[in-house]
């Protein structure tokens, strides 16, 4: 009686989590393929973000709550604190509140932690590793749908297509059919994943194409397996990897003449993009030179979006944050605590290498590989991107269980 109670409770929790993604695959994929102007964008945006928080309050607050009061009243006792700092920040420098509070704190506040509360309050993994891959197939079908649509309706005029909100929520599926196949041997498995590379290749982003090799490379590392064979596989992926790199523009100039399929991706990967490195470079600098000016406290969470944008107003379209995670965490926290802070959600996933349960190890990879990497290196927002909160709260998760194990085994040895 008391495992089905949990199972059924785990079972919950695992689905809302599954719920948010449905979500924001839904939500992504019906922009990409209908047309509608920003008002109507903004409308779906909320009448999904509502149904989220309604499906969170009814379903899933009673459970969290009872089993992790103490975590959820430490998370949101954090932030307001925090989110106060950059209010008065924002506020003094006479720059509109309205943006921190829609962009920033709504995101935090309604689906960051809720999400990461979520995985926290879990008991079983393999519960949510099971569910995200039994439904996982929904998701690829209506990515699928999208990249059909944008292949088949590209117009002749269109230089290149690409969508990176595309690549990236491509991936969520990606993964996890990596992962399972890697585990399961299945071959339909591994078609459905080439299915879904082939399409990030084709329509999405080169970050994206980097995420997917970093999760093979992580998987390898953190193993448990000999040396030798790490050392033996590391040799093999690199191998394959370095073949496809040298032969893009080969592969570039089959798809574009053979399906008159114009791949941004294919180009940029084949092609030097000194365009992209001169913008990320100003990204870069503008945030370094920010931080100067309040390397201490910093500019608040979500405080640095103006100041990047003055500061880069002399571009043909600002840029609104540096695009690396580690330049943004050191504007927001100021340098000391925002750096540590980096750090640490950098290295963490190194000592997970002593989780026994196959399952929450897996799901700390997977989710590292998807969200923490791309928002440390070439992204940034770490505080309102809810997979990112999933990957912290579960390996706290595993932190708190590790001290737990260890404090058993030192009574039994005293």
């Amino acid at each position: 009686m008391i495992k089905n109670a949990i199972y059924r409770k785990d079972k919950v929790l695992s689905f809302s989590i599954f719920l948010f993604f449905f979500i924001q695959i839904l939500n992504g994929s019906i922009k990409l393929i209908f047309e509608f102007s920003s008002i109507q964008n903004s409308l779906i945006s909320y009448f999904f973000g509502v149904i989220y928080i309604i499906h969170f309050i009814i379903r899933v607050f009673p459970i969290v709550y009872k089993k992790s009061k103490n975590i959820l009243i430490l998370s949101y006792g954090t932030f307001i604190p925090l989110y106060l700092f950059s209010l008065i920040s924002v506020s003094s420098r006479g720059e509109q509140i309205e943006w921190l509070m829609s962009s920033y704190i709504l995101w935090t506040f309604a689906f960051w932690i809720p999400l990461g509360i979520t995985a926290y309050s879990i008991l079983n993994y393999k519960t949510l590793y099971d569910v995200l891959i039994k439904y996982s197939y929904i998701l690829s079908v209506i990515l699928f749908i999208v990249f059909l649509k944008t292949v088949i309706f590209m117009s002749k005029e269109q230089e290149m297509i690409y969508s990176m909100g595309f690549s990236y929520l491509s991936l969520i599926p990606a993964i996890l059919h990596l992962s399972y196949y890697l585990v399961s041997k299945r071959k339909i498995i591994l078609l459905i994943f080439l299915g879904e590379m082939i399409m990030i290749l084709l329509i999405g982003s080169r970050g994206a194409i980097i995420t997917l090799f970093s999760f093979i490379i992580i998987k390898f590392f953190i193993s448990n397996k000999p040396l030798f064979f790490k050392f033996t596989r590391a040799i093999l992926i690199a191998s394959v990897f370095l073949v496809l790199f040298f032969n893009l523009g080969n592969i570039n100039n089959f798809v574009k003449e053979k399906y008159g399929i114009r791949s941004r991706t294919l180009a940029k990967f084949s092609d030097s993009d000194t365009e992209q490195i001169t913008n990320r470079s100003i990204s870069w600098l503008t945030g370094l030179k920010l931080i100067e000016e309040k390397p201490i406290l910093g500019y608040g969470i979500g405080g640095d979006y103006y100041p990047m944008v003055k500061a880069t107003s002399f571009l043909e379209a600002p840029i609104g944050s540096p695009h690396n995670g580690f330049i943004q965490l050191a504007m927001q926290l100021g340098v000391p605590f925002g750096l540590f802070f980096g750090l640490w959600l950098f290295l963490s996933i190194f000592k997970i290498r002593k989780n026994h349960s196959f399952q929450h190890r897996e799901l700390l990879i997977i989710t590292f590989a998807i969200f923490v990497i791309p928002s440390l290196t070439v992204g940034d927002e770490i505080f309102i991107k809810p997979g990112i909160a999933m990957y912290i709260y579960m390996n706290l998760k595993y932190s708190s269980k590790n001290k737990i194990i260890n404090s058993i085994k030192k009574i039994k040895h005293e």
